[in-house]
């Protein structure tokens, strides 16, 4: 896992942290290392959750260990979001819209 994990160094990735950010909505941070006990991550509102008189834009790196990690998506859409510490947080809603059911298709009569 560690060496799929190292072809998103220095890429934005997708991860969720609920023991940190009080939901489990994923944040875009970028993947700086992986070590055999965690990840290290660098993003804004990470830096401003942890040290919260941080100031903007001095983010820092970050060490989490794998067991405080819920999930992690790999996407290269994922881009850092403004320091907020409000319900928007991360930019991305805590349901996202699922793709409704294809409609059946109807039958042709002959």
């Amino acid at each position: 896992m560690i060496n799929m994990l190292g072809h998103h160094v220095n890429k934005f990735v997708l991860v969720s942290l609920p023991s940190i950010f009080p939901d489990i909505a994923p944040r875009a941070c970028k993947l700086i290392a992986v070590e055999e006990g965690g990840l290290w991550l660098e993003s804004e509102v990470l830096t401003k959750t942890i040290f919260p008189n941080a100031e903007r834009g001095n983010t820092k790196q970050i060490f989490i260990p794998f067991a405080q990690i819920a999930c992690l998506v790999e996407d290269a859409a994922a881009r850092p979001v403004p320091a907020r510490l409000d319900k928007a947080t991360a930019g991305i809603p805590a349901h996202p819209k699922r793709n409704p059911p294809a409609a059946p298709k109807a039958k042709r009569r002959r």
